[in-house]
């Protein structure tokens, strides 16, 4: 499994816990935690890892989605600050539904992130990146 391997599981993750905090299979505070880990720690991890691997043939690109991650950050610290049973939850949940699953979109589609490194970047570094990618996450997750 490579670093494009690894992130698109990560996505698909993400996505399943979007759609279970939907479903109220978990209790909502617990879910969101949840969500909140997750999508912090695959940010740190691709930009501690696997963005600066494609900095020189993505420029900006990788800046647009260091950008997406900071307002998914903005929107996380948001969303902890507020009562999650009250009206502004939902909207401002949703809101960054949608910002994440663009973000996911755009790295995932032709031309994006996830293509770039497959294009650019040998076996042998999609490999190193991805064991990388996983230590970051790691330490990341129990971090929180």
């Amino acid at each position: 499994m490579d670093a494009v391997d690894v992130l698109q599981l990560d996505h698909r993750k993400i996505e399943k816990l979007f759609s279970e905090f939907q479903t109220a299979a978990t209790p909502r505070s617990a879910a969101l935690g949840i969500i909140r880990t997750a999508l912090l720690a695959h940010a740190q991890a691709e930009q501690q890892v696997f963005y600066p691997a494609l900095e020189q043939w993505a420029s900006d690109e990788v800046e647009h989605a260091i950008e997406e991650h900071q307002g998914v950050e903005e929107r996380l610290n948001e969303l902890r600050a507020m009562d999650i049973d009250g009206e502004e939850f939902s909207p401002k949940f949703f809101e960054l539904m949608d910002s994440v699953e663009n973000h996911i979109g755009e790295e995932e589609a032709p031309g994006g992130l996830l293509e770039v490194a497959r294009q650019r970047l040998s076996e042998e570094q999609l490999s190193d990146l991805a064991t990388e990618v996983q230590r970051i996450k790691t330490i990341s997750e129990q971090a929180a």
